[in-house]
């Protein structure tokens, strides 16, 4: 693509207001907005199986200190690299990216929304490929160009040193509310890159992408070797009336099989079978 078609696209993009009055609230074309949401919807229900509802997803320009103010203060923030030394960031408040690792290593959303947290390198390894394929998606659109070339690069626990990496320039900034999971969590997020970099044909071109591909494999499998999954041990499992059952009490006894302790099943998530735990050799006495 060359300078005068991107400008083109990003000419299109912007809303310039009729005079200064209303230059505050320029704005992205409202098909650029509608276009971000349904490639995030469509990605939560393609990659996770998980119903997501785009809310509140607005564009416009902003300087630096205005996406500052914008940031999350607790959240993950993810730095993208795109064409050249473009840089942008893409933000996660803590309920999204929460929601997004339970997703994929408990398959379901909790019920309660997480507390204020810092992610962590775990939470960022399993984000990372979900904010690749949300900007190759979305700059397939014609409206999404201007993220054509971008990708995860790393991420930060902080917002502060974001001002001294990020270029004193104008930003094309989406801001975007998601409803997860029909109402079960809520959050907010924030993309934002530079005007007037040149998109690229390849997507992706930060420094995961320069990465061989055995070198990022073994560094995705150090990263999620510590992630905490839940694993259930299921001693065993009993059929009794629903009549019975609502007449259970503290001190009432369940009957289990002898053979229970040797048949006990470790579960993940959706009762999937993940192993037995090791059985004792028998030992002779001499």
């Amino acid at each position: 693509m060359n300078d005068e078609s991107a400008g083109s696209i990003l000419r299109r993009m912007i809303a310039l207001a009729s005079d200064a009055d209303d230059a505050a609230d320029d704005g992205l074309d409202p098909a650029a907005t509608t276009a971000f949401g349904t490639v995030l919807a469509r990605l939560a229900q393609d990659r996770f199986d998980m119903v997501l509802a785009p809310q509140d997803v607005t564009g416009r320009l902003a300087s630096l200190p205005e996406l500052m103010e914008l940031l999350p203060e607790s959240g993950l923030l993810a730095l993208i690299d795109g064409p050249g030394e473009a840089q942008g960031v893409l933000a996660l408040d803590v309920p999204f990216f929460s929601a997004l690792v339970e997703q994929q290593t408990m398959g379901r959303l909790k019920p309660k929304a997480p507390s204020a947290r810092q992610p962590t390198r775990v939470d960022a390894a399993l984000v990372a490929d979900i904010i690749d394929s949300l900007l190759v998606n979305f700059a397939q659109e014609e409206v999404g160009r201007f993220v054509m070339g971008y990708g995860y690069t790393a991420f930060l626990s902080e917002v502060r040193p974001l001002a001294l990496m990020l270029e004193e320039t104008d930003y094309i900034l989406l801001s975007f509310g998601a409803d997860m999971d029909r109402g079960t969590r809520t959050g907010a997020g924030v993309l934002a890159v530079p005007v007037g970099a040149t998109p690229v044909a390849a997507a992706g071109s930060g420094s995961r992408t320069d990465m061989p591909a055995e070198d990022w494999s073994e560094a995705l499998r150090t990263n999620l070797s510590e992630a905490e999954a839940p694993v259930d041990a299921v001693l065993c499992r009993l059929k009794m009336p629903i009549a019975d059952v609502t007449k259970l009490k503290a001190g009432d006894t369940l009957p289990i099989s002898v053979t229970a302790l040797s048949e006990v099943r470790l579960e993940g998530a959706g009762g999937t079978l993940v192993g037995r735990p090791l059985r004792a050799e028998p030992q002779t006495v001499p």
